[in-house]
């Protein structure tokens, strides 16, 4: 049975356990009030996150998050952050899919989605143009915003990930939005 529980844990018990054995009857109160405490204080400021399902797909994101899941044909997930720099403006991660033409290749395939995409802003500068992703600012729908957007392909379905915020507050969120990007499974 012990040996289901981390090595850590372990540790801690043992020691725990040593100076526990050692202490006199008011100490042993006093050591366990504050296990109590420190494993209460943990619970508190533990991240919490929730997974979300959605088809194929599983996301998780930080607690906050408001999710909504779209019927349109192509966005499936529309996912807000909480407003806590108060910029009025709602960081947000969408995941939009579609069947890849049959007649492209792959690569083909990603690149007409980029220029598809460019074709959205009124202007656009491209900040990073990799194979599978890219990362953009630009004025759309009259707002400048920075996006990064990143293609994958699975099953001969192309599924555009996207992470949307301001300019000036994308490096706040960047580290929020690679933890939820990066816990996106897309199933066969």
């Amino acid at each position: 049975m012990l040996s289901q529980v981390s090595p850590v844990v372990q540790v801690i018990a043992f020691i725990s356990y040593i100076i526990y054995t050692s202490l006199d009857f008011v100490m042993k109160r006093l050591f366990l009030l504050l296990l109590c405490l420190l494993f209460s204080f943990n619970l508190l400021f533990a991240e919490e996150y929730m997974k979300v399902h959605f088809g194929k797909v599983t996301v998780e994101l930080p607690s906050g998050w408001l999710v909504q899941s779209v019927s349109d044909s192509t966005i499936m997930l529309m996912m807000y952050a909480p407003d806590e720099i108060n910029d009025h403006f709602r960081e947000r991660i969408s995941i939009t899919s579609g069947l890849v033409a049959e007649e492209s290749t792959e690569k083909q395939y990603v690149q007409e989605l980029k220029s598809h995409f460019l074709s959205y802003y009124d202007s656009a500068n491209v900040i990073s143009n990799k194979s599978t992703h890219m990362l953009i600012t630009g004025i759309l729908n009259g707002i400048e915003v920075k996006q990064y957007i990143k293609f994958v392909i699975k099953n001969k379905m192309v599924y555009c990930i996207t992470a949307t915020a301001l300019p000036e507050t994308y490096d706040y969120w960047d580290p929020t939005f690679d933890d939820i990007i990066g816990s996106i499974r897309i199933k066969k």
